[in-house]
């Protein structure tokens, strides 16, 4: 069959040569309609947010932002001053510091008061600020609070919802913007999360609601967002609009925000396609100063370092989760986005996309493709391959100095994905009848034994990988813990579909970090390190992989919270030792897998974990192999099945300390 299969294409191939070029002219038509359809492919859309990723990562501004400080809630200000959230005392008490000691010019605070403290009622739906009457007797610190907002520059958040799920309202919206032109156009939110009423009715208030690509990470924000036919600016407008102690009005338009003064022309930002003003980042961190809010509390913070200055508060702690992916750091403090974006508008200094630029890029697909089509005529397939490695080149290095240049933001991906297509197209025929048949082959083994065994046979064919063989591995065993109760409460379809979002999750970690599959057992994994492929650090790569499962789980069972679906917990065992690994099993059915004492031991401790309770247990011989300070002895344990106690250990990484 796989002879007959190349035998038809290369008769196929000869036949219709002029067919090359229908299809180099279909790869231009798919690689400029992305550019104009609403809602491109995902993957397409990965690889546009891909590679502007790469830009902003290469951004390295180290020198921080005088005008600016974040005053930060962190972790030594909470483990000093109690728990988050702070009661009205402390926060008055540091607002007065800042305005009244240190004489900041300015507060924008990355935080909420949606119910007046002397509530001591829990927090609820219920509990938001339309329940209390104007005439109520309010706190010694609220008054105080409600003073300053008064007297002082402070300006509150808000946040809004988009979502019909999300569509909730709590406290009361701020004071709304003036916008002239547009308002019809912004987006309009469905949900609301805010400042009690006595405190939006004093202070000035920003928006802070993240935007979030497909991806999930925060690359942009919108300036202005409608609720209620009412328009709010975002946080860092609004902090502009105090800090220049001037009348903002806004005339808004998809690719740009013209800001206005008593009609008369300010500034005007640069939107992107979504009408959504992109964060110019300035690196991973040290763009801006931070500062303890306890050191600000108890006064030893120098006053040179904070007196006019304009301060942002925020919170980098742990617990309270104001931290969002963006390119540039996975967990990136919230407030830092939020003074980055004041910082660029107090510079102007935007990242820009260019007008029309959908139409530019397709006149240009189309001027690659004639140029490819005249080379190919006068310098065969060879010139047509070299040609567009060329003129791939040239393009990412003017999308470059564009962005270095001119701030511009160049959409990478539709010339780049076009030149892919047609070298792909434009290959010699024995080229692409070799690549088939090694595909075949990969496909034919990768049936048969893990696709990475299958690679590497095709690469050295001197050695016989399959032969079972003694080396030292590190076996993973991996099982959901409680899943007959999780059984018993999803239909068979929903199980199903939890099941594999779950093992998803974990294969996905354990491969990259270059681990193979042994088999899935049900809702367990079994996976090993150093084989076929020689790793030195196995141990390491799988104690790496597990923490990775616990990281992905933490932010699968959020998902899942939302869904209303039960919560996953795992039990790992990691175990290392010498096994026999190779092409084992029957006549009627064998696999690539590893068997051994170490083997049993890495299982026996995956079902120990349940019985320490904790997540992950590592053996001995793993705990030698990998860095002293990344394990900890648990202690000596009979292990069911085995004769002999083993000295167990377990791995000390933040997210085992946070969900055991």
């Amino acid at each position: 069959m796989p002879g007959s299969l190349f035998s038809n294409n290369r008769v196929a191939l000869s036949q219709v040569k002029n067919l090359r070029w229908i299809l180099l002219l279909f790869s231009w038509l798919c690689a400029s309609a992305a550019l104009w359809i609403a809602e491109p492919p995902r993957w397409y859309s990965g690889l546009e947010l891909s590679s502007y990723d790469l830009r902003v990562q290469a951004v390295e501004n180290q020198t921080p932002d005088s005008r600016i400080l974040i005053v930060n809630i962190d972790e030594e200000s909470i483990a000093r001053l109690g728990r988050w959230p702070w009661p009205r005392e402390i926060i008055t008490d540091l607002l007065r510091k800042l305005v009244e000691d240190y004489q900041v010019s300015l507060i924008g605070l990355d935080i909420f008061f949606p119910e007046l403290e002397y509530s001591n009622a829990p927090y609820s739906l219920e509990s938001s600020a339309e329940k209390f009457s104007a005439d109520e007797k309010l706190s010694p610190a609220e008054t105080a609070l409600l003073s300053l907002l008064e007297s002082y520059p402070i300006v509150l958040s808000q946040t809004f919802a988009f979502t019909a799920d999300q569509s909730i309202k709590v406290g009361m919206a701020g004071k709304p913007s003036i916008v002239f032109d547009g308002l019809d156009q912004l987006p309009i939110a469905s949900g609301l999360f805010a400042n009690h009423r006595l405190f939006s009715e004093v202070a000035q208030v920003g928006h802070i609601s993240p935007s979030y690509d497909i991806d999930g990470v925060v690359r942009r924000q919108y300036p202005l967002i409608q609720y209620k036919n009412q328009a709010y600016q975002s946080l860092s407008l609004a902090l502009l609009q105090i800090f220049m102690q001037l009348p903002l009005e806004y005339h808004y338009q998809p690719d740009h925000l013209s800001v206005t003064v008593e009609g008369s022309p300010f500034m005007e930002i640069p939107l992107d396609g979504d009408g959504q003003m992109l964060v110019p980042f300035q690196g991973e961190r040290g763009h801006f100063n931070y500062v303890s809010a306890v050191d600000v509390l108890e006064g030893t913070v120098d006053k040179s370092l904070l007196k006019d200055r304009v301060i942002l508060i925020g919170s980098t702690a742990a617990g309270i989760f104001d931290r969002v992916p963006t390119p540039v750091n996975e967990l990136y403090p919230g407030v830092e986005v939020h003074a980055t974006l004041f910082s660029a508008l107090l510079d102007q200094s935007y990242w820009k996309v260019p007008e029309n630029q959908g139409l530019i890029l397709t006149l240009l697909n189309f001027f690659l493709f004639v140029t490819l089509w005249r080379v190919h005529h006068y310098f065969g397939i060879n010139g047509t391959w070299i040609a567009s490695s060329l003129l791939a080149s040239l393009w990412v290095l003017v999308v470059w100095v564009c962005w270095n240049q001119q701030q511009w933001v160049i959409s990478a991906t539709p010339p780049l994905l076009f030149l892919f297509m047609a070298s792909a197209l434009t290959l010699p025929f024995d080229l692409w009848q070799s690549m088939r048949e090694r595909q075949h082959i990969v496909d034919l083994f990768g049936a048969y034994v893990p696709v990475t065994v299958a690679e590497k046979l095709l690469e050295d064919t001197r050695r016989n990988w399959m032969e079972p063989e003694k080396k030292e591995l590190t076996v993973f065993f991996m099982d959901i813990r409680g899943f007959t109760s999780i059984a018993e409460k999803l239909d068979p379809e929903q199980l199903a579909q939890l099941v594999n979002r779950v093992l998803s999750e974990v294969t996905e970690a354990i491969h990259l970090q270059g681990g193979t599959i042994d088999k899935y057992i049900g809702d367990a994994v079994m996976a090993f390190w150093g084989a076929p492929i020689d790793q030195p650090d196995h141990a390491q790569r799988a104690l790496d992989a597990a923490e990775q499962v616990m990281f992905r789980l933490q932010s699968l069972n959020r998902q899942l919270a939302n869904e209303e679906l039960p919560e996953i917990r795992v039990g790992i065992g990691i175990n290392t030792g010498v096994v026999t690994v190779g092409d084992m099993g029957s006549k009627f059915r064998r696999s690539y897998t590893v068997m051994g004492d170490a083997v049993n031991l890495a299982a026996r401790l995956e079902q120990q974990s349940k019985v320490v309770g904790k997540p992950v247990l590592l053996g001995e011989q793993t705990a030698m192999a990998v860095s002293d300070q990344s394990v900890r002895p648990l202690g000596i344990f009979d292990i069911r099945g085995r004769e002999q106690k083993e000295q167990v250990y377990e791995p000390v990484w933040s997210i085992v300390k946070i969900r055991t």
